[in-house]
This record gives structure tokens, sequence and C-alpha cells, in this order.
């Protein structure tokens, strides 16, 4: 734990801003922060890494399409998320409605 005015370095989840390039501002991240009594900054990290990029932007577009899904009760949205998600996307989800209802 730092000294009080002292300011830490923690890894937490918080709003993108302009810490990665690659994902919008409104995005959640997990990524180092300066925590001082106004809460965590991010700290710029740049473009994501070539070998993790595509993965992360998969990931990223599949939080989004769940969020849309949940917000507008829409089972186009979830089928879509389901289908972004690069763990699960290769699945046959034939009707949708069993896992949410």
């Amino acid at each position: 734990m730092s000294s009080p005015g002292k300011r830490a370095l923690i890894v937490v989840d918080v709003q993108n801003g302009s810490a990665l390039n690659d994902l919008s501002v409104d995005d959640v991240v997990e990524v180092p922060c300066v925590i001082n009594r106004d809460g965590p900054v991010p700290i710029f990290a740049g473009t994501l890494p070539g070998p993790v990029r595509e993965l992360v932007l998969s990931v990223k577009e599949y939080e989004r399409l769940t969020i849309k899904a949940a917000v507008e009760q829409s089972m186009s949205f979830a089928r879509s998320a389901m289908k972004a998600n690069p763990l699960i996307r290769d699945l046959e989800y034939g009707d949708l409605s069993t896992l949410f209802f």
C-alpha cells in the first residue's frame, strides 16, 4: 500500500480513453493505471502487439454485441455475439432462446 500523497501503479479495468490505440474510447480495458486520490488514470500503452491484436479485437466485438443483445433483448444480436466469440464461433447454435429464457 502506498503512503498518503504517493501514487500507486496497479493493473485495473477502466474505460480505455486513449490507453490502447486499437480499441474504442468507451471500451473497458485491463491496463496499468496510476492510482491517485482522483482514481485510476490509464497509462498509454499504444498499439496492441500483432500476435494478440486479432484475438483482442474479436473478443471486444463479442462483448459489444453481447451488450447490445441484452439492452435490446435481441436474439439476432445474441446470435451475432455468439458467432463473433473466437472460442465458440464455429459451433452450431440452433434455437438460442432455450439458452436465455
